[in-house]
């Protein structure tokens, strides 16, 4: 198991910088990726929708700020609509939503949205406070359901609804629209004729180009926000825009289909010195070179800023500061850095992790810490020296990748694992409170060198999660009060079944070179249960893991030098049978009344246990009943309130002492 636990101090200058001159130099320095954390909405507010006369209103709040806005229905054909009631305002094309209301709330915005169908993002944005809004729409009764909109949310001074298409040229030009059988409000008429291999009709619309229309429109603290979405007709689009982009200088956020040629984009980003980046529905910016691999399904939108203003557009995003994250290129080349937008306190909590290729008991733990942490307004980070290539823990929370160095505020506190060497390197040279969250005191870096300990490798402090490494860290580093976070077992992942399947279930990252030796014995020993199918849980996330014990009738546990073992905890609140080894710590909660526990290698005990347990299931009646009563009475010892209040009580301690060391003395 891992750990984390820190505090973080900022380089010491002799110019402090303002805000805005460190993202300039970060922005010229690094590349970024960029993550609008969920904590940034008010979940509690951000969406009340009502129905009247075949109206949705919808009402949303983002950084405090409210709006509210109508879409009709249309008996329920109209899709976009319809996602909106059911699933929540900023749920639509995620995280595009958000970013067009932030902007439109935060900037003198002008927003122009080609392709607008039935108005969803001219309507967000007018009502979050845009100066202006261009809504083009050539389809006319799509064009006659936007006016209808406009007119219920009384926006109609702020949005004009120009019903032509742009292109690169101007006249008359032909729209296809796809099958309609669908009997849905149809969004995808193009005006190329290879969009689609068959067409329900094709209608004579009139076409512009943005450069011809658009004109003069703008003034000059005004900025201008293009939104394209015209079903492979886009790149047509930016050649009519030439001159507008080039003066302008505007964002641009453009819908890409998978199989478009994308050639002829990647030379518009590059000749206008535009930024390119991926929305991730996870609420992700992704800061890379444009290519097939990044043409996705769901999320099809794709944001382009200009190279000499992307530090403006991403202060935008939020009412508060924005944390920027070094990485070793610039954004002319890079491939995977970050930028992270949020709440910005004075004080960051910053975990430190590695990337790790297999699932760990700690990690996840210390991720559930961060997503608390975040969900109670609290700026809680992890912090990897490169992408994981696999999220084993599905949990959303903010995450920092700093190469080989992280900079850090004194206000910060960073929080190291038990192996901490390697992290404690990302800080190196600031003079910044640094804390351990231990974990297993077996992975304590002291121990090939007697005379080392917490003092002499800079640690102003320790926390831990269990007894067992209490006690180790009070006998032989003689520490006294360590703060305890007791662990806690979510039993919304794992929980029982009514219908178990009758197989072993086991994790074997711990005693993977035994399983084959206490496989054999117990055939050996029971052949009445050689038959009984072993399932491994191995390298897979949690949820997965989660589904296997569910289904588990027998678990075997291979707990090894563990000062607790979550593994077995989390089979008995799935229901499972248990046996096998305690591995030391285990007997904070394993007794004779929730299994059959064995010292870690004596494979005899482990293997009548294990028999025993398959015993108990087949028999099943009272017996097997009062078992899993004792298994529930073990879990609930480890409830997630517990949890929670010790970790927001100590963690909310820690920054209020940082926030009164930081606050200057009253003068007399």
């Amino acid at each position: 198991m891992f750990i984390f636990t820190t505090v973080s101090k900022l380089k010491q200058r002799k110019t402090r910088l303002t805000l805005f001159n460190i993202l300039k130099a970060l922005f010229n320095k690094f590349e970024h990726i960029v993550h609008i954390p969920n904590y940034a909405v008010d979940d509690s507010k951000s969406t009340e929708t009502k129905v009247i006369g075949g109206f949705a209103e919808i009402r949303a709040n983002l950084f405090g700020k409210s709006a509210c806005f109508w879409m009709s229905l249309q008996g329920l054909r109209n899709q976009v609509a319809i996602e909106a009631l059911k699933m929540g305002w900023i749920s639509y094309e995620a995280p595009l939503p958000q970013l067009i209301a932030s902007w439109s709330s935060n900037l003198p915005l002008v927003f122009v949205d080609i392709g607008a169908n039935s108005g969803y993002y001219s309507l967000l944005s007018a009502a979050f406070g845009a100066k202006n809004v261009i809504a083009f729409e050539p389809a006319e009764e799509i064009a006659n359901l936007l006016d209808a909109n406009i007119k219920k949310s009384q926006l109609d001074q702020k949005i004009q609804v120009q019903r032509l298409a742009l292109s690169n040229k101007s006249g008359i030009s032909q729209i296809y629209y796809p099958d309609a059988s669908h009997g849905l409000i149809e969004t995808s008429a193009s005006l190329n004729s290879t969009f689609r291999t068959s067409h329900d009709k094709v209608v004579d619309v009139a076409v512009d180009t943005l450069d011809s229309f658009l004109g003069a429109v703008l003034k000059d603290d005004e900025k201008l926000l293009l939104k394209i979405d015209v079903e492979s007709h886009d790149m047509a689009v930016l050649e009519g825009a030439q001159r507008i982009v080039s003066e302008k200088r505007p964002g641009i956020i453009v819908e890409l289909l998978p199989g478009i040629e994308l050639s002829p984009l990647i030379k518009f980003i590059k000749d206008q010195a535009y930024v390119h980046l991926s929305l991730n529905n996870n609420g992700y910016l992704i800061n890379e070179p444009l290519s097939a691999k990044n043409i996705n399904c769901p999320q099809r939108d794709h944001l382009l800023l200009p190279q000499e203003s992307v530090d403006l557009w991403l202060r935008a995003l939020q009412v508060t500061n924005l944390t920027a994250v070094p990485q070793q290129n610039n954004w002319k080349n890079s491939q995977d850095g970050r930028i992270y937008i949020g709440k910005s306190p004075e004080s960051r909590l910053i975990f430190f992790l590695a990337p790790f290729s297999v699932p760990f008991g700690g990690v996840a733990t210390i991720v559930e810490h961060v997503r608390i942490l975040a969900d109670n307004g609290i700026s809680a980070w992890i912090a990897m020296p490169e992408q994981p290539t696999e999220d084993f823990y599905q949990v959303p929370v903010s995450t920092i990748i700093y190469d080989d160095f992280l900079e850090v505020t004194k206000q910060d506190i960073c929080v190291f694992p038990e192996g901490l060497l390697g992290y404690m390197k990302a800080v190196r040279g600031q003079p910044a409170k640094r804390l351990m969250l231990c974990q297993n005191y077996y992975y304590l870096p002291f121990t090939e060198n007697i005379g080392l300990g917490f003092d002499e490798y800079g640690l102003d402090g320790v926390i831990t999660t269990c007894v067992a490494n209490r006690a180790y860290l009070e006998d032989a580093y003689k520490l006294k009060n360590i703060p305890l976070i007791p662990y806690a077992i979510d039993t919304k992942l794992f929980h029982r079944q009514t219908r178990k399947i009758r197989q072993i279930a086991f994790m074997p990252r711990k005693l993977a070179g035994d399983i084959a030796f206490i496989h054999h014995s117990f055939v050996r020993m029971f052949p009445e249960y050689a038959s009984i199918p072993w399932m491994a849980i191995d390298k897979i996330p949690k949820n997965k893991a989660a589904v296997v014990l569910a289904q588990s009738a027998i678990f075997l546990s291979l707990s090894d030098k563990d000062p607790l073992g979550l593994p077995p905890l989390e089979a008995m609140a799935s229901g499972c049978v248990l046996a096998g080894f305690h591995g030391g710590g285990g007997l904070e909660y394993m007794t004779p009344a929730n299994g059959w526990w064995a010292d870690t290698g004596d494979w005899r005990a482990c293997v009548n246990g294990l028999a025993a347990a398959v015993a108990i299931f087949d028999r099943g009646g009272p017996a097997l009943a009062e078992y899993h009563a004792e298994t529930q009475r073990t879990v609930d010892a480890y409830g997630a309130q517990a949890m929670e209040s010790a970790l927001l009580a100590y963690w909310r301690s820690e920054l209020a002492l940082i926030s009164a060391q930081s606050t200057p003395a009253p003068v007399s």
